[in-house]
């Protein structure tokens, strides 16, 4: 049998907490005891294609938002994916990856929309954030940190409003945001109390 050494049941003694860990905990306490509590070490699967897949396209559309062009973005990209790390196959590629130029061109002329309707005054994307107990901002590696998120996009409105945004390429449209709401609802608490008020 497997015994901890010593395990610390409080919040606080259970390291960081994140949006993830939370789920892990309700949907699977198994787990969450397995790798939190005895802290068991176990290989991490290779990344399945279809998560590598939606990186890539998270990669493409940070290069656009701060105002690469769709070919320059896609062309950086695959060069870091398919040329670089090969993590990406060149077929892999061409199926999967160069067929989301339609949709990438189409996200990017919503925002360009969106921007003209609603005034933005800018963007954070992959932004690593977090707070300690008491909702003061700290460092997302900190001794002190409690909650911690990494946000993928936000768009700041010169009303003060801030819109949110997390790409979710290999989640079914029909799961509606309503699967997604808590997630969101922490990224709210996460921008507000540790980057800047927000509305």
């Amino acid at each position: 049998s497997i015994e901890p050494e010593e395990v610390k049941l409080t919040v606080e003694g259970l390291g960081p907490w994140s949006y993830s860990k939370l789920k892990l905990a309700q949907n699977c306490p198994l787990g969450f005891y397995l790798k939190y509590v005895l802290k068991l070490k176990v290989p991490e699967a290779p990344l399945a294609p279809v998560t590598i897949i939606g990186k890539a396209a998270h990669a493409i559309i940070e290069n656009v938002i701060i105002g690469k062009g769709i070919q320059d973005s896609f062309s950086l990209v695959r060069g870091e994916y398919v040329d670089k790390k090969k993590e990406l196959t060149p077929e892999q590629w061409k199926e999967s990856v160069e067929t989301l130029e339609f949709n990438i061109t189409a996200f990017r002329e919503r925002l360009d929309t969106f921007e003209t309707k609603y005034g933005v005054k800018g963007y954070v994307q992959e932004l690593k954030s977090g707070l300690t107990r008491d909702y003061t901002p700290t460092g997302f590696f900190s001794g002190d940190v409690f909650w911690r998120g990494i946000i993928d996009m936000g768009i700041k409105l010169n009303s003060g409003d801030l819109v949110i945004l997390d790409h979710k390429t290999g989640a079914p449209a029909v799961m509606g945001l309503r699967n997604f709401s808590s997630q969101l609802d922490s990224y709210k608490v996460l921008l507000h109390h540790g980057v800047e008020g927000i509305e």
